[in-house]
């Protein structure tokens, strides 16, 4: 009797720049692994530098959820117009504009608006990557590549933690951001060459269909009424906090 023919090893449905792409968005959820918990290490640190209250404190760590909702609205929609690549190229260096931003901040204020930039690239790098991923791998094996990714931001808490200790005692907690500046740009290197998502490129490039990016976020009235009620509830936000000497109306 004729044995049926072995199915080969799932990763050698995997082309090598299938590969590249893939690790191309997962040092993206390192980075987002990496800042969130960096936040939260030299938070001490930034307090008695600025004199912060712990409201204030707090404040830096939430504030990147403040914008995480449009970034992943806006990218997102963006990726949907004109490629998945390109999206994850401009989450990048939104978020390298941010952690750039924090390295440098000179007060409270200046550190919270940069907080608001990472938050935005932070949502758009996450979705951007995955989706991204999910539509250049075979299908059979992208529940695979979706498990993995979400190994990146576990490899990026980790990582800050141990950066935490060579670094601050010695350099200060503003070269915690600097040093956030080197996976950046490794991750922009590894994209520059990508191909376009085979997906989106068949579904939208080759029929020259070019949705509107912003019509999903109003594509129903209920879709409409949401997405307002949570840019008013971010700008109120803003409001609390941005107030006469930090505090908010608490």
């Amino acid at each position: 009797m004729q044995k049926p023919p072995s199915t080969p090893p799932w990763y050698r449905e995997v082309s090598g720049t299938q590969w590249k792409s893939f690790f191309a968005a997962w040092i993206g959820y390192v980075l987002d692994g990496f800042d969130f918990v960096l936040i939260t290490l030299v938070l001490t640190e930034v307090s008695d530098e600025f004199g912060l209250s712990t409201v204030q404190a707090a404040s830096l760590i939430s504030g990147a959820f403040i914008t995480r909702w449009l970034g992943g609205a806006v990218l997102g929609a963006l990726g949907d117009r004109f490629g998945r690549k390109i999206s994850m190229v401009l989450s990048i260096l939104l978020y390298s504009l941010g952690t750039f931003a924090c390295g440098f901040a000179w007060n409270y204020h200046s550190l919270f608006a940069a907080r608001l930039a990472i938050g935005m690239g932070m949502a758009g790098e996450y979705s951007a990557s995955a989706t991204y991923v999910m539509e250049s791998w075979p299908a059979r094996v992208r529940s695979r590549a979706s498990g993995f990714l979400i190994s990146g931001f576990s490899v990026g808490s980790v990582l800050a933690a141990q950066v935490y200790t060579w670094v601050v005692p010695s350099l200060g907690w503003r070269w915690m951001f600097y040093l956030g500046l080197i996976p950046i740009a490794v991750a922009l290197w590894m994209r520059r060459a990508l191909p376009e998502a085979e997906e989106w490129t068949a579904e939208v490039a080759d029929r020259g269909a070019k949705p509107n990016p912003f019509r999903p976020l109003f594509r129903t009235p209920r879709l409409a009424v949401v997405n307002t009620a949570l840019a008013v509830a971010a700008t109120l936000s803003l409001f609390l906090v941005f107030t006469p000497g930090g505090e908010g109306l608490v």
